[in-house]
């Protein structure tokens, strides 16, 4: 994963910002989504973390010169900031699918896909909620999103990473795959540590 070395390597290595325990977590849930696997993650901070508006800003700097990771942050509950981070190639082949856009449909998305206007509409739905289609969005199988919102011949299965409902190879896989980023990811992380202490 060579993207993902350049990641630890520069990017993380070289970062002026100092609380390595927030560093290390933080990339270890976004290094999917840094090389693609997983779509999309919601950070959330809440109003009782003081360096929050520190982590906030060192979040966004650090994405800033990224063309393909976005970032969109939105208010939720009192004083509850969360920010969307989103990998734009892999979000754009996940909802591009007949399948998916036939089923955000229902929930308000436009017929016709578009990626700005389908997280338009999240965004918008943001305000109010967390919708339950959001499962679409960060990467879980359709039949685990339908599940979770009651599609009756759907049965839960199995809570790994998330709840999995019906038959649990799709599902499985995709955890794995994860997974395995992640571990990728504390493997170079760790090499790095060693290597500057």
């Amino acid at each position: 994963m060579n993207i993902l070395k350049c990641y630890i390597n520069k990017k993380i290595c070289n970062s002026s910002y100092k609380n390595d325990n927030f560093m290390n977590w933080l990339f270890n849930l976004l290094s999917p989504i840094v090389v693609g696997v997983k779509p999309a993650e919601i950070v959330s901070f809440p109003p009782f973390d003081k360096n929050r508006d520190e982590k906030i800003s060192f979040l966004k700097e650090f994405f800033k010169d990224d063309e393909n990771i976005e970032i969109a942050e939105f208010p939720y509950c009192i004083d509850c900031k969360k920010m969307f981070i989103y990998n734009k190639k892999a979000l754009d082949t996940t909802l591009n699918e007949k399948r998916v856009v036939n089923f955000l449909t229902l929930y308000g998305y436009p017929n016709s896909y578009n990626l700005d206007n389908y997280l338009a509409v999240l965004l918008e739905k943001f305000k109010e909620e967390i919708p339950h289609e959001i499962g679409i969005f960060l990467g879980y199988p359709i039949k685990d999103v339908m599940g979770f919102m009651g599609h009756k011949s759907l049965k839960l299965t199995k809570t790994r990473g998330w709840q999995v409902y019906g038959d649990p190879k799709i599902s499985d896989y995709k955890y794995e795959k994860i997974m395995k980023i992640r571990k990728i990811h504390e493997e170079l992380y760790r090499e790095y540590l060693n290597i500057a202490n």
